[in-house]
């Protein structure tokens, strides 16, 4: 049998000049124990034809331990055997064998696990790298923030600037309009699935310190404060481009630490570049470069003018004099040519303070600012890059754009977004209080409804029997309308409880496909290779099945018939529901999940319900790390799929 040689063997050769291979593996030991992400070491164990049959653990940091406990020299499938239904095992060999490395994304709900997680692997002699991380919190945050999508596309899309929402402390990307980043060559799927550790590598090395600082800021900010940076990304084309970056804290978690934060960006690359070429002439200004000045000076969009700072007997600023302007300065700010020369107080008799001392400060210290602010004269927003002219300490250089319509875009957008987060509170506070109110009558209806229905028939009053068997039809209608809700209330606001257990999927299919025959003169016919065990929710797992029942029966005709059929897979087994119904048009079939939808041809929006049933059934699926879809042709009937993670 071929001997593999062992890591320490393989990658550390002592050497006089070098330190210890004990110091090597100490070094190394730390590097990977201050790494956030869990990093486990394992070495290929082989049978006597030479197959990977197991691995072993040789090296784990602080994070592996954490979650696993000490297993140095421990079998994999001894401590994890749920490894090989979830296909790990697998990939670990086909790494090993193949030299390939391998990412993915893996939901793993065996042993003490139960969540997503994100996995690199890495060949390392006969054996192999392992990094994980926890991505559960994302993938819950994801499902969220689709739901919410559409309401904001709607507003953003109309801004200019690029609108985003941003995970707290991962920094990992939630939702972009459609916008972003197309300044850079990227589209939005491609940065809204790149990690923040790659995100970072498009950062200029230099505007990295200031972005963490950034970042830092927002511990200590308050709700609607604002934040702002200014950095340069590499684009598809290895070019620079500048961005200014404005954030608040959009969501805070149950301890009232940011968890969410929301952006509002800015390409300022053509901007930063006139600014830079003007900034560039003053030399030439001074040695009287006139013509290509004027040129820029007059042909840039933005406004520009130069001040002198006009300070008293104590040297303390108190006004400054206009010594030059450009025809935007015009456009923007509605005042004349004529203003060259004159004090600032002259025709802006209520000119803010804080221009004043903004201009001043640039001035002494020679250090560049920009900032957004409001001047009352004129009535509008300017975004200001302030810098010093010369080497003095009394000229200024003014480049300024009026940004009020984005202003009020920004203040429409805030407004609509407690609006929106005060409605949706309002709303499921109604829906749990009118559902509860609700529940109690009913109840009590159907308990009358039923005694008066037992003695009519008693009394030979078959005739209103039948009225009151009607009547108590409708009664439970209204019943599983007021759970739906109450459902959708505790989806919304993470509630829903699900408790997990090993099942008999089989057994469940038999009873609800018996409970449902028994209500339709449908032919529903169940299909079952083998007995199924997975784990989940009971009563939630079965009202996914019966919900996607009750939706054939209603939109198939009488007689007809519904196949209910499983099919066994590696690691999961998929439950079909087919009628053969109306259908549904190719347009809806991306719609069918969604809340409150409902398809509206052949009259199929005249049928009763309110679109929750195929909504809850997803989002239980989802809980229970499931896939569900739907397979139609329209005039033929409908399949729908769903899948549940299979026990070994």
């Amino acid at each position: 049998m071929k001997k593999h040689k062992s890591l320490h063997e393989t990658n550390i050769k002592p050497k006089t000049d070098r330190l210890s291979t004990e110091k090597q593996l100490q070094l190394l030991q730390t590097i990977i124990d201050n790494s956030l992400d869990i990093i486990q070491v394992f070495q290929s164990v082989r049978d006597q034809n030479n197959k990977i049959v197991d691995f072993i653990w040789i090296m784990n940091n602080k994070g592996g331990v954490a979650q696993n406990g000490d297993v140095i020299g421990s079998s994999l499938l001894s401590k994890n055997p749920g490894v090989i239904p979830s296909g790990i095992f697998d990939k670990m060999v086909s790494v090993v064998e193949t030299g390939e490395p391998v990412q993915h994304e893996q939901y793993y709900h065996y042993e003490q696990f139960e969540g997503w997680f994100y996995q690199a692997l890495v060949k390392s002699d006969d054996g192999l790298v392992m990094t994980s991380r926890d991505i559960s919190k994302q993938k819950k945050a994801e499902q969220g923030m689709r739901e919410q999508s559409h309401f904001i596309n709607s507003i953003t899309e109309m801004m200019p600037d690029v609108v985003s929402v941003v995970e707290f402390p991962s920094r990992n990307i939630l939702y972009a309009n459609r916008d972003t980043l197309t300044w850079i060559g990227f589209e939005v799927d491609e940065i809204q699935k790149m990690p923040f550790k790659d995100r970072i590598k498009l950062f200029h090395p230099e505007d990295i310190p200031a972005i963490q600082e950034f970042y830092e800021r927002f511990h200590t900010l308050k709700d609607r404060e604002e934040n702002k940076v200014e950095y340069r990304i590499k684009d598809n084309n290895e070019q620079w481009a500048r961005i200014s970056l404005r954030g608040q804290v959009f969501a805070r978690d149950k301890n009232n630490n940011p968890s969410q934060l929301l952006f509002v960006a800015q390409n300022i690359t053509a901007q930063k570049n006139a600014e830079k070429e003007i900034l560039s002439l003053k030399d030439e200004i001074a040695e009287h470069a006139e013509d290509k000045y004027r040129t820029l000076f007059n042909s840039i969009d933005e406004g520009f003018l130069i001040h002198e700072m006009v300070r008293d007997e104590e040297d303390r600023a108190v006004n400054f004099r206009l010594m030059e302007v450009n025809p935007a300065f015009t456009r923007q700010t509605g005042l004349g040519n004529d203003t060259v020369g004159k004090l600032a107080t002259e025709f802006l008799p209520n000119l803010e303070k804080s221009w004043i001392d903004t201009y001043d400060r640039v001035a002494r210290s020679g250090v560049a600012e920009r900032v957004e602010n409001y001047n009352q004269a004129t009535q509008r927003w300017y975004n200001v890059h302030v810098s010093r002219v010369g080497h003095g300490n009394r000229q200024v250089a003014v480049l300024f754009d009026d940004i009020t319509e984005r202003k009020e875009s920004e203040r429409i957008l805030q407004e609509n977004q407690f609006q929106l987060k005060d409605l949706l509170k309002q709303r499921s506070e109604f829906i749990v209080v009118a559902s509860h109110e609700l529940k109690t009558p009913v109840t009590s209806i159907k308990a009358y409804a039923e005694i008066v229905q037992e003695r009519l028939e008693e009394i030979g009053n078959l005739e209103d029997s039948v009225l009151l068997g009607k009547l108590n039809e409708q009664i439970d209608r209204l019943t599983i309308l007021i759970n739906n809700l109450l459902d959708i209330t505790k989806i919304e606001q993470g509630k829903m409880p699900i408790h997990f257990e090993y099942l008999a999927l089989d057994t469940i299919l038999e009873e609800r496909i018996q409970e449902i025959q028994r209500t339709t003169n449908h032919r529903i016919e169940l299909i079952i290779e083998q007995p199924l065990q997975v784990k989940g929710d009971k009563q939630r797992i079965g009202q996914v099945i019966t919900n996607l029942l009750s939706n054939a029966v209603k939109y198939s005709p009488k007689e007809s018939l519904i196949t209910v059929e499983s099919n066994t897979g590696k690691n999961d087994v998929t439950i079909s529901i087919a009628d053969e119904g109306y259908g549904i048009p190719e347009k809806d079939l991306d719609k069918v999940f969604d809340k409150f939808f409902r398809v509206t041809t052949n009259n199929m929006d005249t049928f009763p319900g309110m679109g929750l049933g195929l909504y809850l059934a997803a989002q239980i699926v989802l809980e229970h790390g499931g896939r569900i879809w739907v397979e139609s042709i329209e005039g033929k009937g409908s399949v729908f799929y769903f899948t549940l993670p299979l026990i070994n």
